[in-house]
């Protein structure tokens, strides 16, 4: 069940460097627990989104070990293992009898060479997403991986699984990738799975002043693409209060789910810098006044 009334804290994290300006927002919403994590690593280019699912554990994992088989990586076949190695990993270091799982939605950026252009590389898994925005407009965005996708439904029905009117795997699971959620998955990587550990890869060619944005699907379910656009990237002022005030948008638009929204402005800045800042919000719901009055 949901709480009555939403955690409207926001956990703030801003950033500088390689990557360029960036900034972090969380909340935790309706959702009694929070189960989403994220990596902002300026020094390796690299940030990510991991929203959990039947706990924290698999998201905290990922977040933590995601990147470290994916660093080298550059094309499908290469990524495509790093996710599964990461997996394995997971489950060793999972409870036996754990259903924790998390979708993964990891970019890294680089310089081209001489020019000014970046080369970004996005390996999408689950219904998070990202999306690149150049001024213009141009818009680059992943694809959600949801049970009710034509091609996901044969899958998860050819593993013997079943998908709900709800589009829920077994009346269960809204996700159809994910790493972990071990449940869902054979007894070795070989056998078939309802959830796969296979992310969709993504190469885009980016400049100076290019939005890149990460979110979980909370954010998705809420607000549109263009949205998030005219938002975060067309309004002047500071980063992460512009990242906390769409959170608040999304609640005020009955948002029911954890929050996680990531924007990096790219191009790489001289000074590296973070900073992390945790704004009060609401904790109690309005009626109880006699709280309120003490």
């Amino acid at each position: 069940m949901p709480l009555p009334q939403p955690v409207t804290a926001v956990a703030l994290q801003r950033s500088a460097g390689k990557l360029g300006r960036a900034a972090v927002a969380c909340m935790q919403g309706l959702r009694k627990e929070f189960e989403d994590f994220h990596i902002l690593d300026q020094e390796l280019g690299i940030c990510g989104v991991f929203d959990g699912h039947l706990g924290e554990e698999a998201a905290a994992f990922c977040a933590e070990h995601l990147h470290l088989h994916a660093m080298e990586a550059d094309d499908t076949a290469s990524l495509t293992k790093a996710f599964g190695d990461c997996d394995d990993a997971l489950r060793k270091a999972l409870p036996a009898k754990s259903e924790a799982g998390t979708t993964a939605t990891l970019a890294r950026v680089q310089e081209n060479g001489s020019d000014d252009s970046l080369n970004v590389v996005v390996a999408n898994l689950g219904d998070s997403r990202a999306l690149l925005w150049r001024p213009g407009p141009t818009l680059e965005v992943t694809r959600d991986h949801r049970p009710g996708d034509a091609a996901e439904r044969a899958r998860i029905e050819a593993a013997g699984g079943t998908v709900s009117e709800e589009e829920r795997i077994d009346g269960t699971l809204a996700c159809s990738r994910a790493l972990g959620a071990f449940r869902f998955k054979g007894a070795t990587p070989s056998e078939p799975s309802k959830v796969s550990c296979v992310p969709e890869v993504y190469h885009w060619t980016a400049k100076r002043g290019d939005w890149l944005i990460l979110a979980c699907d909370g954010i998705w379910d809420t607000i549109s693409n263009q949205q998030a656009v005219d938002r975060i990237c067309k309004v002047p002022g500071d980063l992460g209060e512009l990242l906390e005030s769409v959170l608040h948008f999304c609640i005020d638009r009955e948002a029911d789910d954890n929050l996680t929204l990531l924007a990096v402005e790219l191009g790489a800045v001289d000074h590296q810098d973070t900073t992390c800042t945790i704004s009060a919000g609401g904790f109690l719901k309005t009626k109880d006044s006699e709280v309120w009055l003490g």
